[in-house]
């Protein structure tokens, strides 16, 4: 069953809801602008053509935000002017996103929408490499709700419709919509139990010789268990664990005829997080394993991600900030995918003014793709230089 007809509902629900905002309310708007220069070895992250760029980056932004006696509202809508040495890859992408919310004292109403219109040249780690510089718009909105039952029980029932298209063949178009139920309990004022039940219906390509239908349907149930804990002022951390079922339905053609292929897939889910937030230093590191779609292969892959993240103030003015994030990936189907990823990205931040900073980075990018047989491995190196106000 196709998803398309969302699009028109999600649509309504934003344009009604945002409707009632007219009344009295306090506003403010703050605008950002940041400007970066950069230079990648590998800009398309190709295994065998590794394209090498200059690059200027513009990129203006403002979020405009709104509360009233029962409400609150987001908007954030940014510009990025990229030009580089190798006109192909030039791009301008454009950021739309929407937060609602409605609120009384037991019961709350969320509604996020999110809209980007990008270049696929930014994507080239989870896209395996790109050629040129193509469009890719993805649309993503979600309702929820959530109702406290006591003091110590609350219940959210979520919805999440998503939807990918590529202008280009060499990537799958696909559509995602996801319904979940949410229990937190506390347990003592540092303690709380979360239990979520979930399931989604994910739809990607157009199936050869039978029009209308997508090639790949994969329904998925899941459901999760996990603990939230603050230890103290400055300690936190979470742990989860689940179960998902996935059921794929794969439309090919074997011998001129089509033909249709059913596979079962099981595992688990899981996730774990620390936090610390100390006077002069910072640090968080999360491992989560979970299901993902992809427009390379236009399937779902499970996903193992590890990342880190640490920053530090060297003077009243400068910080030393690190981020490194290892992503390891593969194919839930017999499809022989598999991929491995890291980056790192080490930076210095000088914050001159209260408004003005100065950065500069290194990012190192690495991948790893077995596809099939084949094996692919690159990796490529920016410097960047970036100016916010």
């Amino acid at each position: 069953m196709s998803l398309s007809f969302l699009k028109y509902t999600a649509v309504a629900v934003v344009l009604l809801t945002s409707s009632s905002l007219a009344g009295a309310a306090d506003w403010t708007i703050r605008p950002t602008v940041e400007q970066e220069i950069f230079y990648d070895s590998n800009i398309t992250l190709g295994p065998v053509i590794e394209e090498e760029v200059e690059a200027y980056k513009l990129a203006p932004r403002a979020n405009i935000r709104g509360q009233g006696g029962n409400w609150s509202a987001d908007f954030d809508i940014g510009l990025t002017f990229t030009r580089l040495s190798n006109q192909l890859y030039d791009s301008d992408d454009q950021v739309a996103g929407l937060e609602l919310r409605r609120f009384s004292e037991r019961q709350s109403f969320d509604l996020t929408a999110d809209l980007r219109r990008e270049s696929t040249r930014s994507l080239a780690p989870e896209l395996d490499f790109v050629l040129a510089a193509t469009r890719v718009e993805k649309q993503t909105v979600r309702p929820s709700y959530t109702r406290i039952l006591n003091e110590k029980n609350s219940l959210t029932a979520g919805a999440t419709w998503l939807e990918t298209d590529y202008d280009s063949v060499r990537f799958n178009d696909y559509e995602q919509l996801g319904f979940d139920l949410l229990w937190n309990r506390v347990l003592n004022s540092r303690l709380s139990l979360q239990v979520s039940a979930y399931s989604s219906a994910f739809e990607s390509g157009i199936a050869p010789l039978v029009p209308g239908e997508p090639a790949t349907e994969s329904d998925t149930i899941g459901l999760t268990v996990g603990l939230t804990r603050q230890f103290d002022e400055q300690l936190s951390g979470s742990l989860s664990i689940g179960t998902r079922e996935v059921d794929t339905t794969t439309r090919t053609v074997f011998i001129f005829f089509p033909i249709t292929l059913e596979d079962e897939s099981s595992g688990f889910t899981s996730s774990a997080d620390i936090a610390y937030e100390g006077e002069t230093w910072s640090g968080s590191a999360s491992l989560s394993r979970s299901l993902v779609p992809s427009g390379f292969i236009g399937e779902l892959i499970e996903s193992d991600r590890l990342a880190l993240a640490y920053q530090r103030q060297l003077a009243e003015r400068i910080f030393f900030e690190f981020d490194a994030e290892f992503t390891a990936e593969e194919s839930i189907e017999d499809g022989g995918f598999a991929r491995d990823r890291l980056i790192l990205k080490p930076a210095l931040r000088w914050q001159f003014s209260q408004r003005w900073s100065l950065t500069t980075y290194l990012r190192h990018r690495v991948r790893d793709t077995e596809n099939t047989g084949r094996q692919d491995e690159a990796e490529g190196t920016g410097i960047f230089f970036k100016v916010r106000y």
